[in-house]
């Protein structure tokens, strides 16, 4: 079963944060059907996107192919290399109490939600520039408390780029860099 994830209100939301701010080498972690990494690569020298579904491999190849976008499978930053100017993460961020990624790997977001965020910001800081940054979605369903708790723990310093309230939720975006850079 193909279970890609449909560019949605978070996607247009994360979309304006990388047309402003990507430049240089971009990664598009969790790519899905490749809409941001279009986007990156407006203004960015390389993009490079990766998920971990074949399904979203294959339709970001083809929305892609005219992009000179890399498209790779990588479980978070398994089959990654190198320095990114700007990583942009727009994971799957919905609570699953029974924890069935393999069901919904392009909702859900672990037990809590934040899981998968907790795993991404471990290793982010290895694959980020000095004076990189990271773009980063969450919604409220992700406990916001718990997410700025794992940037600070990881290394980070943030700030809210934007935000949209859905009413149900309401959606972020955090620009993220190394607590030793100084803007």
């Amino acid at each position: 079963m193909m279970d890609v994830y449909e560019p949605r209100e978070d996607s247009f939301l994360l979309a304006e944060q990388v047309k402003r701010y990507s430049k240089g080498r971009v990664l598009d972690m969790g790519t899905g059907s490749g809409i941001l990494a279009s986007v990156a690569s407006e203004t960015a020298d390389e993009v490079v996107a990766c998920d971990i579904d074949d399904g979203a491999i294959a339709l970001a190849k083809k929305n892609l192919k005219d992009k000179g976008v890399s498209v790779i499978k990588s479980d978070l930053f398994s089959g990654i290399e190198g320095l990114f100017d700007v990583i942009i993460f727009n994971p799957p961020y919905l609570p699953d109490p029974e924890d069935d990624r393999a069901r919904h790997t392009a909702l859900d977001g672990g037990k809590e939600g934040w899981e998968l965020i907790g795993r991404f910001l471990s290793s982010a800081g290895r694959f980020l520039k000095s004076d990189g940054m990271i773009l980063l979605l969450f919604s409220t369903f992700s406990d916001k408390d718990k997410v700025e708790e794992l940037i600070a723990k990881n290394g980070f310093l943030f700030e809210q780029v934007s935000e949209m309230d859905l009413f149900s939720e309401i959606l972020y975006v955090y620009k993220l860099r190394k607590k030793i850079h100084v803007d």
